[in-house]
């Protein structure tokens, strides 16, 4: 196996990974996501998803060939898919159709539906994870919770750039590891740059804060009324409860571009 060859299962696998931890707590992606077998669903059902697709994108349907099925499910929106992964038979391209799970005539706009979605959801929670938020409710004053602060990484440490992509055709397995290795100095420093002074800010209200030294996460025991603040500084994007996130957290391999493969859906490099 080639060095690159060998990168794209890595990262592949890496992505696989990091779905399934994404999926704990993912209002940035579609919330439940379960695989079903294709055979779990019925030919005409099929067709009717080969069919929305093939009018959105101009391919007759004797191209397509679906892959993979899965369930997209927007709790806050109390909405439900069915969601298809087709080929291209000519190609290979990738794309992506998702069905109304109560009227399968009907196509879903996923985009729109995760953008309301997340909307609904931060109406009612904020920045707050919601078992934190109802915690909260729970709890005096003066008790004490060890929570997890995701950090929005708006800002990066200054310097040279290196590319996600792998320079030069022809490498040796030394060679990309040290590639590696420089990319993931970048980004522990990117992470630092960003994650240090918040961390900092916190010890200065007078509580202990512990920053995650690779992903933009920070952990500490606080109580209700600093959390509260928390959530208004700009800097926090999410603050969860530590029982159940920060097991997965520190598990998580630093899995170079596992991110690239995820996050970029399905569909010629964009998300559908």
């Amino acid at each position: 196996m080639n060095p690159r060859s060998f990168l794209f299962v890595l990262i592949l696998i890496s992505g696989t990974y990091a779905s399934s931890i994404m999926s704990v707590n993912g209002q940035s992606l579609l919330n439940s996501q379960v695989d079903n077998q294709v055979s779990d669903i019925t030919p005409e059902i099929q067709q009717i998803a080969l069919k929305h697709l093939s009018r959105r994108i101009g391919i007759p349907v004797e191209y397509l060939q679906i892959e993979h099925v899965y369930r997209p499910n927007f709790r806050n929106l109390k909405q439900a898919g069915l969601g298809f992964v087709v080929i291209d038979k000519r190609d290979g391209k990738i794309y992506d159709v998702v069905l109304n799970k109560n009227n399968p005539n009907e196509e879903l706009d996923v985009n729109k539906l995760r953008e309301e979605d997340n909307k609904v959801f931060i109406s009612k929670y904020g920045k707050l994870d919601p078992q934190l938020f109802n915690s909260l409710a729970s709890i005096s004053e003066q008790d004490l919770l060890r929570v997890v602060i995701e950090v929005y990484m708006g800002q990066q440490s200054p310097g040279s750039k290196l590319p996600d992509a792998i320079p030069g055709a022809n490498i040796t397995l030394e060679e990309l590891e040290s590639y590696h290795n420089k990319l993931a100095q970048q980004r522990n420093r990117e992470n630092q740059a960003t994650v240090n002074p918040v961390a900092q800010r916190i010890r200065q209200l007078g509580f202990e804060a512990t920053a995650n030294p690779n992903f933009p996460f920070i952990y500490a025991t606080l109580p209700r009324r600093v959390i509260k603040q928390l959530e208004s500084w700009e800097e926090v994007q999410k603050i969860s409860l530590d029982e159940i996130n920060k097991a997965e957290l520190e598990i998580a391999p630093l899995a170079i571009g596992s991110n690239i493969v995820h996050n970029r859906g399905y569909t010629q490099g964009k998300r559908i």
